[in-house]
């Protein structure tokens, strides 16, 4: 095994299934996933959180919205 592999729980890896999703998205539809991500960080007044955990509920709300 490649001892300079990274594993999927190391900070600041994504996992492959995350970027699959996002390959199947619009520029636009990124910007306001971005942007809804970003007011969840803001309402918690810049502490905290996580910039992926903010991004998966932005596109879960917004692909679930446009389901609708």
């Amino acid at each position: 095994m490649d001892s300079t592999k990274l594993l999927d729980d190391e900070p600041g890896v994504i996992p492959y299934e995350t970027m699959e999703l996002e390959e199947d998205l619009s520029c636009a539809a990124q910007d306001e996933i971005a942007e809804r991500a970003y007011s969840y960080w803001e309402e918690r007044g810049f502490q905290g959180g996580s910039q992926l955990e903010d991004w998966l509920r932005a596109e879960q709300e917004l692909k679930k919205r446009y389901a609708e």
